[in-house]
């Protein structure tokens, strides 16, 4: 199994820094490559995480607090939004377990196995009514 980097969802999404630098200027833009229908679903969940005084908002204050610019504080919003969204579905695909009928999400038992009684009240095990 490969192992994935840390930043590998990030440039999946497109919301991997890239290097923007000339001379002694040392910046970041956002990459225009990546599934763009991720990326911008992040970029709602950014937006609204701004509009309201939530944790993002006081993520986005404290970038632009430490000198970044609007543009850099929000490229850095969704850099971290991306992370908590892979880390989330990562955590979900592990604690996955199927049901007895082999399928996510089932509690009853697969009608499939029920050979000596009937799979549904009124109807006897192995026929179909038909009328």
């Amino acid at each position: 199994m490969r192992r994935l980097e840390a930043h590998s969802p990030a440039r999946a999404d497109g919301t991997a820094p890239i290097d923007a630098s000339s001379g002694e200027h040392v910046r970041h833009r956002l990459s225009r490559v990546g599934n763009r229908q991720i990326n911008r679903a992040l970029h709602i969940m950014a937006v609204v995480q701004l509009r309201n005084p939530t944790e993002g908002r006081a993520y986005y204050n404290r970038k632009v607090a430490a000198g970044k610019t609007p543009m850099e504080a929000m490229r850095a919003l969704k850099r971290r939004l991306s992370d908590i969204v892979y880390h989330q579905m990562a955590a979900d695909a592990a604690a996955t377990v199927t049901g007895p009928g082999g399928h996510l999400g089932t509690s009853r038992p697969s009608s499939r196995g029920c050979r000596g009684r009937s799979a549904l009240p009124g109807r006897p095990a192995g026929r179909r009514n038909r009328e």
